[in-house]
């Protein structure tokens, strides 16, 4: 884990990177045809969300989760390294977001 905490509406992610991507129709594409192409990673920690202007209320972020597996553009990301591991993180507005892994779908 991190010491690295997101303010804010940001999240914290980590990039899990592979090496194929198979589609639901098991198509496979290879890393290299996806490379400006969605991110997948999984939310490591979750900022405490945004204050109103108008009255002060605080609005958490409350459809994003950690651990959960999520999608972001990578131009829609800035990257953090972790000065003590040496591991590469990013931010992302949780409203940015263009989805996430549903983990109870059944198949």
């Amino acid at each position: 884990m991190t010491h690295i905490t997101p303010l804010g509406k940001l999240i914290l992610v980590k990039e899990i990177k592979s090496d194929e991507t198979q589609t639901v129709g098991g198509l496979v594409i290879p890393v290299t045809a996806n490379e400006d192409n969605l991110k997948k990673a999984i939310v490591l920690k979750v900022g405490v969300g945004e204050r109103s202007g108008f009255n002060g209320e605080l609005y958490p972020v409350d459809t994003v989760k950690e651990g959960m597996i999520v999608y972001y553009s990578p131009n829609h990301a800035t990257e953090v390294k972790d000065n003590r591991t040496g591991e590469i993180f990013y931010f992302v507005n949780s409203g940015m977001l263009f989805g996430y892994e549903d983990t109870d779908a059944q198949e």
